[in-house]
């Protein structure tokens, strides 16, 4: 496990970090009421069945599911807030673990180059990992434009590349094709202005020019990309058929928002108040059929839950809560499009952003950080509605 030394030397700027994420909870925003907080459901989504741990311990490791199989990819053997130490920073971590939802087995593969923040998603019978950073050996990030594809038929891999190397970006599918959208890039030290566009029926590339850069990951409603806009109450809404772009406005500027879609819903969760005190618990809620917002709240605040979308439900899973600057949260947050009311569960674990992957009736979650500490347990539930 790596931990932070009290005895060690901290860097000044390190110092820094620390006390603004203490400043962080010395006092929560205001957020929207919520006369409906998130209760116990007398007849629950999630049942916990079982546990499991990876077969490496590691943080930032990600979690995407297809057919019987869940995978667990990438992520790196250190934490970031032990950087920079003595010793050079140790590797972004090349396994992939996979789960056989039928056989309820674990077994492993590798990707070509260790390494995190990749854009994940699933098309027919292949799974993508694309790009992502990773650390070089004199101590650079840098990031890569790699495409790992794994065949879940054949159980092998082939590869790929985006037009430019890049991380944090939005891997979404729209009909038959798959969209890596914005990003940022270490080479140009900035925020991504490209889209690539690969259709599975055509095996064919479409590379676009974007008006304006994005970053970070957002979610799909129709024909459209929602994507939270850094430290801004903006929404840049990018349309997936004519390349072109409008914006919405949310309730409350903040950071690290998780963002997930549902029927005719977008859910704008969480956050941080960036170099401000505050984890939030506010959702955003745009209807894209009417065209209009709400608001709510989360059962706590906190930061970069993991969003999964299961039939009319939206699932935020963990995240950075505000119990402390690197507190953990074990909470589930269940919302039901339908009946638009919350529910929640727990994980047995707290974790920071976890690895969340469905397979058939199966929920599997990874922790992909514990609060200073590498991550590696893993939740198994099974859904029951």
């Amino acid at each position: 496990m790596v931990r932070i030394s009290c005895t060690a030397h901290v860097p000044r700027y390190l110092l820094f970090v620390i006390a603004v994420c203490l400043l962080q909870f010395s006092c929560t925003p205001d957020e929207p009421d919520n006369p409906d907080d998130p209760t116990e459901e007398d007849t629950p989504l999630l049942k916990h069945i079982g546990s499991a741990r990876l077969s490496n311990d590691r943080a930032g490791v990600q979690g995407i599911g297809l057919g019987n199989k869940a995978f667990f990819a990438g992520g790196q053997d250190f934490i970031f807030v032990n950087v920079p130490t003595v010793s050079p920073p140790e590797n972004h971590v090349d396994t992939v673990d996979i789960y056989d939802d039928q056989s309820g087995s674990w077994s492993r593969t590798n990707l070509s180059i260790g390494r995190s923040q990749m854009g994940l998603i699933a098309a027919g019978n292949r799974v993508w990992f694309a790009g992502g950073r990773y650390w070089t050996y004199n101590e650079d990030l840098q990031c890569t434009q790699v495409i790992d594809i794994y065949n879940t038929t054949t159980n092998t891999w082939s590869h790929d590349s985006l037009s430019e190397p890049k991380y944090d970006f939005s891997a979404v599918m729209y009909g038959s094709k798959i969209f890596f959208v914005g990003g940022l890039s270490y080479e140009s030290d900035q925020f991504c202005r490209t889209a690539d566009v690969y259709d599975t029926l055509t095996n064919s590339w479409e590379h676009r020019v974007l008006d304006r850069p994005l970053f970070g990951q957002g979610a799909v409603s129709g024909n459209e990309l929602f994507v939270p806009r850094w430290n801004t109450d903006i929404v840049d809404v990018y349309n997936l058929t004519d390349n072109s772009f409008r914006t919405l406005q949310l309730g409350q500027a903040r950071v690290q928002i998780a963002t997930a879609a549902a029927g005719n819903l977008v859910l704008f969760a969480g956050g941080s108040s960036y170099m401000a005190p505050g984890y939030h618990r506010r959702v955003d809620i745009f209807d894209t059929q009417s065209g209009t917002w709400s608001a709510d709240s989360l059962s706590e605040g906190r930061y970069e839950p993991t969003p999964v979308v299961i039939g009319n439900k939206i699932v935020f899973v963990g995240g950075t809560n505000t119990k402390g600057p690197f507190d953990a949260s074990k909470r589930i947050d269940i919302y039901d499009v339908s009946t638009r009311k919350w529910s929640i569960d727990s994980l047995t674990f707290g974790t920071k952003k976890p690895a969340v992957a469905v397979v058939g009736d199966k929920m599997i979650v990874a922790s992909a950080m514990q609060g200073i500490e590498l991550g590696g347990e893993v939740d198994i539930f099974e859904i029951l509605r």
